[in-house]
This record gives C-alpha cells, structure tokens and sequence, in this order.
C-alpha cells in the first residue's frame, strides 16, 4: 500500500475533496493522510510518505507550510520519493522562484481536475522503475537555469539554487549524483564552492562539472588545478549538454 501525504495550510474544502477523492477510488491500495502547517519532519517520516500533494492559494499560505514543504522536499530527494503541487499557475511560478530546491514531480493546476490528478497518482508504480539521477544546478542567473532545466528535467531529477551558499546549504541535507556549477557568481564564486565541497568528507566525492561562460585559457586553467570532472560552456545547446550527460553517467 502506497501512502500519500496532503500538505496545506488548512483541511478546507478543496483538501477534502482531494482526500475523499483518492480515499475512494481505490482504498486498498492508497492510504491518504493530511499533515498541517506546524508538523515536524520526524512526523512526516513517521508515516513513510511514497509521495506528496502540496497544496497552496497564494503565496500567504505557501509561506505558512514553508517549514513543512522543505521537511517534506528533505524527504523526497533522500529517498526519492515524488511531489505533486496543486496552486495557480503564478502562484507555481513564485514557488519555483522562491524555492527552486523543491523537486515537483508534476504541477496540476486550480481548480484541479480530480479525475486525472487521482489517475496520475494511481499511476505511481507504472511510471519508470528506474530511478532518475539527480543533478543540482547552480547558477546566479535564474533565466539561465530555468532553460537548462527545462532540457534535462525529463531524464533527471534537476533541483535548482541560485548562489555557492545555497548549494553548500542543500548539500549538507542532500545527497546528489552530480552538480553542474557556475563559475562566476557573487560572494562564493563557482572555484570557491568546489574548493569547499572537496574540503568536506560527505561532498568530497559527488562529480562536479562547470558549466559556465567563462572561456579564458588563464581561468580555466586555473580551475582545472582543482580537478573538476569536467567543463561545459554555457554556449553549448540542449542536444550536446544531454548528450555530454549521457555519456558521463554512462561511463561512471
């Protein structure tokens, strides 16, 4: 039996409805429970959550489960489990701005169709048994990231932060297969972030490729003392950097 957790500020109508809907198709095979605002992560952990259905009417009550979101999105990416958002299409474009760590599996938006969105999560065991590697991207410029994204986020499980302090923050709670890395960024630059993942014995192993428009023999030769497992330009298109990604993971 697959357990699905429903997130939200309050158990109002549109909640219920959603629970009552996939308590109802097929309760043998769903166990659906609602957590609230203030439930702690070891209590979500308590319930050995197959997924999540976060669900939000404005950025008011997003920020009223915020606590709740990255306990469950902690959950998720350690042990792969999959997020489901339900909002308005600008209120999905804040949270992806705000909290790009978030990895949602699919967005349905209000007033969400219950029918497909039961037939979706029904769906779970049918969906890839293999599991996507997971890619932390970083980047300053969120209209950068949000394009690469959008390239890979079929074929990997693509989390996004937009500083080196981020990244270091993400990777102290999460584990990843590889992170593409920008090279200039403010404060902690992209050299500065490898220097102090290598420094560490938990980040000390996870591949680190710049991907980056800094193309001078002088910088690049520079970073390359520091051993990164390898360096893309930013000028590279969708097709190459997937097929770069292919052929990386292929040969690990």
């Amino acid at each position: 039996m697959k357990t699905v957790l429903v997130i939200s500020e309050a158990e109002g109508m549109v909640v219920r409805g959603i629970i009552n809907k996939l308590r109802d198709a097929k309760p043998e095979k769903i166990r659906v429970e609602y957590v609230g605002e203030d439930t702690p992560k070891k209590e979500l952990e308590r319930y050995e959550p197959d997924a999540f259905i976060i669900s939000f009417d404005g950025m008011e009550e997003l920020s009223k489960i915020k606590s709740v979101v990255v306990s469950a999105t902690e959950i998720a990416t350690t042990k792969k489990k999959e997020i489901y958002i339900i909002s308005g299409i600008e209120d999905y474009s804040a949270l992806k701005a705000t909290m790009p760590f978030v990895p949602v599996t699919e967005f349905f938006k209000r007033p969400v169709d219950l029918e497909h969105l039961v037939e979706f999560i029904y769906a779970m065991d049918n969906r890839k048994s293999v599991e996507k590697r997971s890619i932390l991207l970083v980047d300053d410029d969120p209209v950068f990231a949000k394009m690469v994204r959008s390239w890979i986020k079929d074929d990997y499980k693509t989390m996004v932060v937009t500083s080196g302090m981020q990244a270091v923050s993400y990777l102290a709670k999460n584990s990843v297969d590889l992170i593409l890395l920008d090279y200039e960024m403010p404060v902690i630059d992209g050299p500065q972030v490898l220097e102090m993942l290598r420094s560490e014995k938990e980040t000390a192993g996870i591949p680190v490729v710049f991907l980056t428009g800094v193309n001078t023999k002088e910088e690049i030769e520079k970073v390359m003392l520091l051993k990164p497992d390898g360096y893309i330009l930013k000028s590279t298109g969708a097709d190459k950097l997937k097929k770069w990604l292919s052929e990386f993971f292929r040969n690990r």
